[in-house]
């Protein structure tokens, strides 16, 4: 066996592949809203299922854009906490609700949140995250 054939058996092998991160979105946030008030963020999925996530339990937001658009939605909302996250895509119900909020939130980076919106790539945004004060 030629030294070529076993360096492209070593190139598949260890090559980093490409996911179609729009797909693994789209199914964790598939017809859901998202809504809130003073002391929660509440996303309800199609199937009748709900996530919370305390608002003082928030660790980060962020945008996930891919470049699967503009036939499949490429643009994702993911609040974290320490034990779980809501996911929800742009023009999700209530989103526009959503970062009227956000933006309010001390720290919130809007220049990063306009790249976000700027991007058509595989990437990924913090618009927020906390800060742990020692």
């Amino acid at each position: 066996m030629g030294i070529g054939i076993i360096l492209d058996v070593l190139k598949n092998i260890f090559q980093k592949r490409k996911m179609d991160t729009s797909y693994v979105y789209e199914k964790e946030m598939l017809g859901n809203s998202i809504a809130f008030d003073s002391e929660k963020i509440l996303s309800r999925q199609a199937s009748g299922s709900e996530k919370i996530i305390l608002w003082d339990k928030m660790t980060s937001i962020k945008i996930i854009t891919t470049n699967q658009g503009p036939y499949k939605n490429d643009v994702f909302w993911v609040i974290e906490s320490k034990n779980d996250r809501i996911v929800f895509s742009m023009g999700t119900e209530g989103e526009e609700a959503f970062l009227s909020k956000a933006q309010k939130l001390e720290g919130f980076n809007n220049k990063v949140f306009i790249d976000a919106m700027s991007c058509a790539d595989n990437n990924e945004f913090y618009c927020w995250q906390k800060l742990d004060l020692i």
